[in-house]
Parts: C-alpha cells; structure tokens; sequence
C-alpha cells in the first residue's frame, strides 16, 4: 500500500502506508524498504553488501 487514500482497502491509516497525513514520507519504512545494488556487471559479480546501519554499498567483481 503506497498511501492512505481512505477506500475500503486502506482500514490503517498511515500505518499502512508510506506517508504521513500531510504528505511527507515516513523515514523508518523507507530506509527499510531503500537498497543500493548493482543492475548490470562488466564481469561477473563476486560480493554485494549493503550496510543497513550507515546505508554503505560496496561491491566487488572479475571485469571481462
């Protein structure tokens, strides 16, 4: 559920959603929602890790 449009399916409130009633985004689902990664690889990928903590990404692969 994107956001709180008041219909039959949206009983919660913002509980359900990812805004506020005014609007703004609700910091704590998006950070748990948000990733960095890699789409494509120039090679083949050996290691992705993304720190949950700091919101960190490194990565390391083999180039073609």
């Amino acid at each position: 559920m994107y956001k709180s449009f008041g219909d039959h399916t949206t009983s919660g409130g913002t509980a359900e959603g990812l805004f506020n009633a005014d609007g703004t985004p609700q910091e704590l689902k998006l950070k748990s929602l948000t990733r960095t990664y890699i789409h494509a690889f120039q090679g083949t990928p050996l290691q992705m890790y993304f720190n949950t903590q700091d919101a960190s990404f490194t990565s390391t692969f083999v180039v073609d």
